[in-house]
């Protein structure tokens, strides 16, 4: 039938072709739990130090060229102020908004957002996969507290 046909096809292909991959590692679930976990780490550090030479270190050489420590704690002077505590976040695991993607570039996006106390931190994220040192380094970066979603009524009985 049909599927003996596609498989016939399928075994005619050159195995690299049928299944050629040429970009960076794909992280797996806790490798990708954990770099979340380990720059949302890094940028609490900076909250409460004031310096974002941790998360700095983090980056790929383009992300170090556009953001020295000093231009990162402007830019998270509002988190900062929010004085909310980060340190938690070792302990929770980090959802996602949706799958994780890599781009054409090979570069890996994350959206999420970890679960607070009366409050969400929300996060978008992407990585560069550095070859030569065979890690991902960060290469942009948002992250925003906000109030809990509102939760739907329950239904009362009559």
């Amino acid at each position: 039938g049909v599927l003996a046909g596609v498989i016939a096809c399928l075994a005619v292909l050159p195995p690299r072709l049928a299944f050629s991959y040429d970009g960076p590692p794909v992280p797996g679930p806790t490798e990708l739990s954990d770099l979340v976990t380990a720059t949302m780490l890094a940028v609490d550090a900076g909250n409460k130090s004031g310096s974002y030479a941790a998360l700095h270190a983090m980056g790929g050489q383009d992300f170090q060229a556009a953001y020295p420590a000093e231009k990162l704690a402007g830019l998270f002077a509002t988190l900062r102020a929010s004085n909310l505590d980060l340190a938690i976040l070792k302990d929770k695991v980090p959802l996602t908004s949706r799958p994780p993607t890599l781009d054409g570039n090979g570069r890996l996006r994350i959206l999420g957002y970890y679960e607070l106390p009366a409050k969400q931190l929300v996060y978008d994220v992407l990585y560069d996969y550095d070859p030569a040192g065979r890690r991902w380094t960060l290469a942009a970066i948002s992250v925003k507290d906000r109030p809990l979603p509102p939760q739907p009524d329950l239904m009362q009985p009559q």
